[in-house]
């Protein structure tokens, strides 16, 4: 039972680290295409 409860809370570590690094990567686009766009004009 204890271990169960520690499987979850890796996996959730997981799924959170997995969020974060496509919001990081959501956001390093959406830099990267407002620079493009300045650099365009």
């Amino acid at each position: 039972m204890k271990d169960r409860k520690k499987e979850r809370k890796k996996e959730r570590k997981k799924e959170r680290k997995k969020k974060e690094r496509k919001l990081f990567s959501c956001l390093v686009l959406k830099k990267c295409l407002n620079s493009g766009a300045s650099y365009s004009q």
